[in-house]
């Protein structure tokens, strides 16, 4: 797992988290914040409050959000683990509930924990007398104020409110959660973005002052050229700052992967001219829309937009800028993923090989992300899209992404969406098919929670099949295949007939059965046929055989190349439909 920010605690006099021990403001060393770790913290802005708010609204009664989430204190969001989206939401200390997207209900939904059930009990004067029960029990109410709007329902006896009860139907309800009665609530003062800064001052120099001096130790260690990965992010920006700070002037790259927000595009720029630094970019232009015509759609287990239009033009970029390598950092956190954890500060990257990468911010939690970048009065430099809603930034049609980000997509550019979607109408016709509504899509092994509510199913797609006879194999590819291209795909296999492409069936290839290593030639015969002209096999070539010309055509210099194959292995039409 990801180190957790062990230390992360609250203030109850100055009422804001504490990243150490004691307050910089009022020198106390308030109380451990019991949220579920790793603790992954941000701060939630007006939009997402906004949404919040309304969905408290909607699921009590008008100007609930208010009474349960108090104006002009702080709210912050911590994930958690759920089907779709899900958050913590923490406010003056405590969990008051889950704020997620409710995947049954297809609508975002709040599930009020310890203190959000009292607040809505004694705020709202909502809740179920009950004396004796337990997780699991259920029974009918006849309250009259009840509604199956509301969802949730506190529990409570006379020692105060002790449970929260789900809304299933007819008045019935079910205990999902019980806990020490609470019949009071400490009363908490207002606090700011700039009050949390003022608290965790010291923290924060202590912080900055160790990435800094990372980021001499390497960059002298290292004889590179120095540039910043730069992705119109939080982590990034806070990393280019910090690379600044060291006194390094780097170049930026920046990889445009043609499915960016164009809020990540504006703050790139804006970025590199605020600090008048050189600007690399690398350009995937429409390769992630003509992908999808030859892999299908992507998918969380099924990840080759990934290398399409992000790994491979990165790596065709620093192959140009840097020949010999260069010393990368990059906004990478351990709290981000197991993976990012298991690579630690400094890496080599296997899509660029001679360079060196580098995370001064490897062990920073979210929050104090963001503090810092109140700390250098860098909001304005921030992506305008966290201050929608996202929490992430990236390639917005990411499988990794949830309903609820593709909602908000679709709310904030409909356009942008509408692209997609239609896409997605040629291959599944409605949009209440489950791959649309509940975005299936996004794997191929769709997972059994949400099999639950969609049913079982599934999506095959196969780029070629192949028939053999006892004399002869069969290689049928779902387009046409260019002979001439195909021929020099051919260059790479050692001591091969070249076969007869069936005039009549330009789309079928027959093979003799004294071709022994039928896995090679159907590889090369899927590099002909659904090449995208990626390059991946132009970087990774040892001894520079393979270019393209300006029309896009491969040349494989048979007098260079040596068959070792390199290029096949790395081709990622050979890794994703072979």
């Amino acid at each position: 797992m990801p180190a957790s920010n062990t230390s992360l605690r609250w203030c109850n006099v100055c009422n804001v988290p504490l990243l150490s021990e004691k307050c910089d403001t009022c020198k106390g060393s308030g109380f451990s914040l019991k949220v579920r770790k790793p603790a992954d913290l941000r701060p939630v802005f007006e939009e997402e409050r906004k949404l919040i708010l309304e969905t408290l609204d909607k699921q009590y009664e008008k100007g609930a959000g208010r009474k349960i989430l108090y104006d002009n204190h702080l709210i912050f969001a911590n994930k958690i683990f759920y089907i779709d989206q899900a958050y913590e939401i923490i406010s003056d200390g405590k969990i008051i509930g889950h704020f997620f997207f409710d995947v049954y209900d297809y609508n975002w939904s709040f599930k009020p924990m310890e203190h959000g059930s009292f607040r809505i009990f004694k705020n709202l004067n909502l809740g179920v007398f009950m004396e004796n029960s337990k997780v699991g029990d259920e029974f009918k109410i006849n309250e009259s104020n009840f509604s199956l709007k509301m969802k949730y329902l506190p529990i409570y006896n006379k020692y105060g409110v002790f449970g929260v009860a789900q809304i299933l139907n007819e008045r019935r309800v079910k205990i999902i959660k019980t806990f020490l009665p609470i019949s009071r609530e400490e009363e908490t003062k207002p606090s700011s973005l700039k009050d949390v800064l003022d608290a965790n001052l010291e923290y924060v120099r202590k912080k900055e002052s160790k990435a800094v001096a990372f980021i001499h130790k390497i960059s002298s260690r290292i004889k590179k050229p120095v540039c910043v990965s730069y992705s119109g992010g939080k982590d990034s920006l806070t990393t280019l700052i910090l690379v600044l700070k060291a006194g390094l002037k780097p170049k930026v790259s920046f990889t445009n992967t043609g499915i960016e927000l164009p809020e990540t595009i504006e703050n790139v720029n804006k970025v590199a001219k605020k600090f008048g630094l050189e600007l690399l970019i690398s350009n995937a232009n429409e390769s992630f829309w003509k992908g999808l015509d030859v892999f299908g759609l992507p998918s969380r287990d099924y990840r080759w937009c990934c290398k399409i239009v992000k790994l491979i033009p990165t790596a065709r970029l620093y192959k140009k800028e840097f020949p010999e390598g260069s010393l990368t950092f990059v906004g990478q956190r351990a709290l981000e993923s197991r993976s990012r954890a298991r690579t630690g500060s400094v890496w080599k990257n296997y899509w660029i090989p001679k360079s060196i990468s580098a995370s001064p911010i490897n062990d920073w939690d979210m929050l104090t992300v963001w503090i810092y970048l109140l700390y250098e009065d860098a909001f304005n430099l921030v992506n305008k899209a966290y201050f929608y809603g996202f929490d992430r930034i990236g390639c917005y049609l990411c499988p990794s992404c949830s309903i609820g980000d593709y909602l908000y997509l679709k709310n904030i550019h409909p356009n942008i969406w509408r692209k997609f979607e239609e896409r997605l109408m040629e291959k599944f016709l409605s949009e209440e098919s489950p791959f649309i509504k509940y975005h299936l899509w996004r794997w191929k092994k769709v997972p059994n929670k949400i099999k639950s509510i969609t049913g079982d199913v599934s999506r095959n797609y196969k780029a070629y099949t192949v028939k053999r006879s006892e004399e002869t194999t069969e290689i049928i590819v779902n387009k046409k295949i260019d002979k001439e291209t195909l021929e020099e795909f051919f260059k790479i296999l050692e001591d091969f007939e070249k076969p007869d492409i069936l005039l009549k069936h330009e789309n079928k290839i027959i093979l003799n059965l004294k071709n022994k290593d039928e896995k090679s030639i159907i590889s090369v015969i899927l590099r002909a046929a659904y090449c995208q002209e990626c390059r991946s096999c132009e970087i990774w070539c040892p001894s520079e055989a393979i270019s393209f010309n300006q029309e896009g055509r491969i040349h494989i210099d048979e007098t260079k190349c040596k068959k070792c194959k390199v290029c096949t292995e790395k081709c990622p039409i050979v890794e994703f439909l072979l």
